[in-house]
C-alpha cells in the first residue's frame, strides 16, 4: 500500500512539472549587449509637429533639427559638436499633443550581430493636465554602427 501511495505521489509530481521550451530560432544564436547613449536634449516644445523617429547622421541634419527646436527659444539649446565619423544621433519626436505632461524617452538600446534596437517609451498625460500644445522630443547620441537601427516602443 505504501508503494502504491509513493507511485501515485511520484506520478502526480511528474505530471505537474512543466518543461522549459527550447528556443530553436536563429535569434538565439545572437548575443545581445546594451549600448550606452548620451542624452543631448529633451523638451516638450520641439516645434516638430509630426511624430517621427530619426537617425541623424550628418551635421546638416542635426543643425536643421536644432534650428526647429530653437525657433521659439531665446537663448536656444546649443548645437552639440558631434563627430559623425564616431557617433550617430537618435531623435524621437511625439508630434503635436493637445495637453502638457507628455514625454518621450529612450529606455535602453541593445545591439546584436544583425541590428541595433532602440527601445523607447511614450509617456501620455493622464488626469488633469494643462491645456497647451506641446511637441515632446528626446535626442541622444550613440556610438556609430554599421548595422541597421530599428525602433521598438515598449508601452503600446
Amino acid at each position: 500500500m505504501l508503494k502504491l501511495y509513493f507511485n501515485i505521489l511520484f506520478f502526480g509530481f511528474l505530471v505537474s512539472c512543466k518543461s522549459t521550451p527550447t528556443n530553436t530560432s536563429s535569434e538565439a544564436s545572437y548575443t545581445t549587449t546594451r549600448l550606452p547613449f548620451s542624452e543631448l536634449v529633451t523638451t516638450s516644445h520641439s516645434n516638430i509637429k509630426e511624430s517621427k523617429l530619426l537617425i541623424i547622421e550628418s551635421k546638416a541634419s542635426l543643425y536643421s533639427i536644432y534650428n526647429n527646436i530653437n525657433k521659439t527659444r531665446r537663448p536656444g539649446y546649443p548645437i552639440p559638436k558631434i563627430d559623425f565619423e564616431k557617433y550617430t544621433v537618435i531623435g524621437l519626436f511625439m508630434g503635436m499633443q493637445n495637453t502638457g505632461g507628455n514625454s518621450i524617452t529612450i529606455d535602453h538600446i541593445k545591439t546584436n550581430a544583425r541590428e541595433t534596437i532602440v527601445y523607447y517609451r511614450e509617456h501620455k498625460s493622464s488626469g488633469i493636465t494643462t491645456s497647451i500644445i506641446t511637441q515632446p522630443c528626446y535626442i541622444a547620441s550613440i556610438k556609430k554602427t554599421n548595422k541597421p537601427i530599428r525602433f521598438e516602443i515598449l508601452n503600446k
